[in-house]
């Protein structure tokens, strides 16, 4: 029998972290999760893709549209079967044990990466969201690739990398708001990173403008309806408080 320190040794070893997570993620869908939700989470996000399917106008800003459409084109094909969707969730969060491996080697040693990502197979509790309506589990798959995206841009100074990262960066706020500054702290890192200013300067500009181009829709959209700039939802700044001022004398406190 091999040592447990052996098993980090070996890359299948963060297959199979991805593989407990999709199965954890099945049980909680189809046996019973830890949640108390049901199947169609919160945030009402079950009649908003109904809604959608039907071939409706998206009817708020309270939330923004990223996962009610995606749950209104399992539900526009196959019908209102909210374990469909759950079930397509499920498999991509089991993705996040391998973007976190793929992440981590470029900070840390290959055995410290799978421990990682190891972890992140048993223990994530994204996978406990991907078992009910919520746009966590998806919006985890989209960030990380993000993040992978834009490390792998400031290490090749690969334009087109930079590009997908801001147009991922510019998706991931269409499910959770609270995102929205990631593409600004993340273009500011590019320019003090390494490498010619030309170069970074592209990277950071070529950022900053495949996440303008992923957000304008859904901004100029609710410009029309309001007249208000609003790129992502009307409750971005809570959710900004949820990360940053709820702490001390904020904790209870909204103002």
């Amino acid at each position: 029998m091999k040592p447990p320190g052996r098993v980090l040794e070996h890359e299948s070893t963060v297959y199979a972290a991805c593989a407990v997570t999709f199965a954890i993620g099945l049980v909680f869908i189809f046996v019973r999760a830890p949640h108390p939700w049901g199947v169609e989470g919160f945030d009402h996000y079950h009649q908003l893709a109904l809604t959608v399917a039907s071939g409706r106008m998206f009817p708020t800003m309270d939330v923004p549209w990223g996962y009610a459409y995606f749950l209104a084109a399992f539900y526009r094909a196959f019908g209102d079967h909210p374990a469909i969707p759950l079930t397509a969730q499920v498999v991509l969060n089991a993705f996040v044990p391998l973007l976190v491996y793929r992440l981590a080697t470029h900070w840390v040693d290959a055995r410290t990466a799978t421990l990682a990502a190891l972890l992140t197979g048993v223990l994530s509790f994204n996978t406990v969201y991907a078992s009910t309506q919520s746009s966590d589990a998806v919006c985890t798959v989209i960030f990380l690739a993000g993040v992978l995206a834009f490390v792998r841009a400031t290490t090749s100074n690969r334009l087109p990398l930079y590009a997908l990262a801001g147009l991922l960066f510019g998706l991931a706020p269409q499910f959770r708001p609270n995102l929205i500054l990631v593409p600004g702290v993340l273009a500011v890192y590019a320019l003090a990173s390494r490498g010619g200013a030309r170069q970074r300067l592209a990277g950071a500009a070529m950022l900053i403008a495949c996440t303008g181009l992923a957000l304008a829709p859904w901004t100029i959209r609710n410009y029309r309806l309001t007249r208000m700039l609003v790129p992502a939802s009307v409750h971005s700044g809570v959710q900004l408080w949820y990360g940053t001022l709820q702490v001390g004398p904020y904790l209870h406190s909204r103002a």
